[in-house]
């Protein structure tokens, strides 16, 4: 029951933070940190969507997913630094300094596709024999 209520309420921020997504693209007059804030807004929205949408078994099926879903909020100080910036600095020009702080975000990618297998997840769903018995052995 709790995870159906938790379920429930990140359907409800990831609606949230579609509508404010939407809200802010109808904005008539439009600043560079209204378009960061935005794209950082459908990506939190589709980031939790997924994870509330996918069935129970998705990411136990595919252990290697969780890793590569774990990197994503990687992009989360970028696109915090990109808003703050923009937000101070009203000519602020995100071009140059894009790469510079999606380094991390590309190294863990890279290191997942060089050095990870499916094989190597720590977590590993294993099947555990169940015996039924009326009664249990002393």
């Amino acid at each position: 029951m709790n995870q159906l209520l938790i379920g429930k309420i990140l359907l409800i921020g990831a609606f949230q933070a579609f509508f404010l997504a939407a809200l802010l693209i109808k904005k008539r007059e439009k600043a560079l940190h209204d378009f960061i804030i935005g794209a950082w807004l459908i990506f939190l929205g589709l980031y939790v969507a997924v994870y509330t949408i996918s069935p129970a078994g998705f990411f136990l099926q595919n252990p290697w997913l969780i890793n590569l879903y774990i990197s994503l909020l990687l992009l989360n100080g970028p696109f915090l630094y990109w808003y703050v910036k923009s937000l101070i600095h009203k000519d602020f020009k995100p071009v140059r300094e894009i790469f510079l702080h999606l380094i991390p975000f590309f190294l863990f990618i890279f290191y997942l596709l060089i050095f990870f297998s499916p094989d190597d997840c720590l977590f590993q769903p294993k099947r555990i024999p169940v015996f039924h018995s009326k009664s249990i052995p002393f």
